[in-house]
């Protein structure tokens, strides 16, 4: 399940279990006290739902989660204490982090907050935190700081933004103060194989794929025809080429795209032909969601005077 992944590093593995189950505890509470919010406010009865139907809706994470536990068998004498340790460590933390549900509501952007950085965290456990790991935790917290400093009470907007932005420049050169200090030197791409290293490609590529297939998704719907060709064309060509041969375009045929020196590990090509290829897909389930909506909403819309954006 590990491949090649040096057997004296298997703590970084575990470690990244870790830190997911409890980013999936975290996000799932949070989402549910928002879902609680909302009703609320509507002035809407809300029920909580019980974990079996927690589970039957966020089962492609519980599956996500489980895969990995599958390589968690790190004991070369084959006892299965290292995997049920793993299992209820899992099990304790997600369950640890669910209770941010219990958490008042003006802490309730604090739950996202800390998923984000959970699995940022957990990505770079195994990739190490040195070079400029820290910049998206950077960004993070530092948009973070911008937001949560009370500056209301100045009248003038240049010293609210003046402190804000100060803010959000010490938070963010904090932790590369601190990443500096930690500088744990991560595995490189190519000793990544196995289950271990098909999962996250397929992860970051659903990732990056979401914001491109909804751009697509868009653009197909436009009134401007350019868009909706260019589109359509992209979508089509991409749905009908088999994965396995944007794989090999990726690994032969986008370098020769790049300019010249610029060098990329085969994970990169992969991700990028995984994220290409994802993004097609993506694009068409959106555009299907958006295409069954009732012409009636968007008119309803037109009416109340609201933009595109805000009608989308």
């Amino acid at each position: 399940m590990q491949g090649t992944f040096p057997r004296d590093q298997q703590w970084r593995l575990v470690t990244q279990i870790l830190f997911f189950a409890l980013a999936f505890g975290v996000g799932i509470g949070t989402a549910s006290a928002a879902a609680k919010d909302r009703a609320e406010d509507a002035g809407l009865p809300y029920e909580r739902g019980s974990l079996a139907d927690t589970l039957k809706r966020m089962w492609s994470l519980v599956f996500f989660i489980a895969l990995l536990l599958l390589f968690a068998t790190t004991d070369d004498e084959g006892s299965l204490a290292g995997p049920f340790l793993v299992v209820a460590g899992t099990v304790v933390v997600s369950y640890a982090g669910y209770q941010v549900y219990r958490l008042p509501r003006r802490w309730r952007n604090l739950g996202w907050l800390i998923t984000l950085t959970l699995l940022i965290l957990g990505f770079q456990v195994v990739s190490g935190f040195d070079a400029g790991g820290w910049v998206p935790l950077g960004i993070i917290f530092g948009f973070a700081a911008y937001s949560a400093v009370p500056a209301e009470r100045f009248e003038s907007l240049w010293v609210r933004t003046g402190l804000r932005l100060a803010a959000g420049v010490v938070v963010a050169v904090a932790i590369r103060i601190v990443y500096a200090a930690v500088n744990i030197p991560g595995i490189g791409w190519d000793k990544w194989s196995g289950l271990h290293l098909t999962l996250m490609v397929s992860a970051l590529a659903i990732v990056l794929a979401f914001p491109l297939g909804l751009l697509l998704a868009l653009a197909r719907r436009s009134t401007l025809p350019a868009l909706r060709v260019m589109s359509t064309a992209y979508i089509e060509l991409i749905r009908g080429v088999p994965l396995i041969s944007l794989l090999f375009m990726g690994q032969f045929i986008l370098g020769l795209m790049l300019p010249a020196g610029t060098a990329l590990s085969d994970i990169t090509r992969a991700i990028a032909a995984m994220t290409l290829f994802t993004a097609a897909y993506v694009a068409e389930i959106v555009r299907g969601g958006l295409q069954s909506l009732p012409i009636g909403q968007t008119e309803a819309g037109q009416a109340l005077g609201m933009g595109q954006a805000t009608i989308m």
